[in-house]
């Protein structure tokens, strides 16, 4: 859910920001995404299906995991043509 929830301001936004233009997913995330993922983590923490400490080091984890795979990611995409 932090993966799903930190997408949002890091890419869609920022490009938004900086290239003054809509990026597709902004709407999305924004309505969306940020709410329902929000609710989850709470309902989570609060059930203790998960607990602090672990939502924070998997969050942590997961996001820095997914935005350090990015330049491996569009190298891929180059060497297949995607």
């Amino acid at each position: 859910m932090a993966g799903v929830l930190a997408n949002v301001p890091i890419p869609h936004v920022a490009v938004s920001v900086v290239t003054r233009r809509y990026m597709p997913g902004v709407a999305t995330g924004e309505v969306l995404n940020i709410p329902a993922l929000s609710l989850l983590v709470v309902l989570a923490l609060r059930e203790g299906y998960i607990s602090r400490w672990e939502a924070v080091v998997y969050s942590v984890g997961v996001t820095s995991i997914g935005i350090l795979s990015i330049p491996a990611l569009f190298k891929l995409g180059t060497i297949f043509n995607l």
